[in-house]
């Protein structure tokens, strides 16, 4: 008996791809440095998968790191719905000290946390978006 595909084994090398460009162009425009690219992807430092993204190859098909691409665009879709009429805002967020996390900035909670600290600031936003 065949073991079912799980949704992420269905991912197309090209789709990879495109999530690729898509999370790139994200932190591109976050103004995010190499080492707060690595802590939201989940990759360690010295890992050379951040600079194959950087030169156009597909996002890894192992199923955190897409994951971590869902959540990252998710966040940056909640904040284009929060904020449409203010770049700025939705450009510092990650980087900015926030009251509901204590202080601490959005990348923080997920320096602290890993993936657990993605699906925090998803539901969050989420939640926002909500009311």
């Amino acid at each position: 008996m065949k073991t079912p595909k799980r949704k992420t084994d269905r991912l197309s090398e090209r789709n990879r791809e495109l999530l690729a460009r898509g999370v790139t162009g994200i932190f591109d425009f976050w103004e995010l440095r190499a080492e707060a690219r690595r802590t939201l992807l989940g990759f360690k430092r010295g890992d050379w998968m951040l600079e194959a993204l950087i030169a156009g190859a597909p996002l890894s098909a192992d199923p955190e790191v897409l994951e971590r691409a869902g959540h990252i665009t998710a966040i940056y879709k909640s904040l284009g719905i929060l904020a449409p009429r203010n770049p700025e805002y939705t450009r510092q967020w990650m980087t900015s000290r926030n009251r509901a996390f204590n202080g601490m900035t959005p990348l923080k909670v997920v320096e602290k946390q890993g993936l657990v600290g993605l699906k925090l600031l998803r539901a969050y936003l989420d939640h926002a978006c909500s009311q």
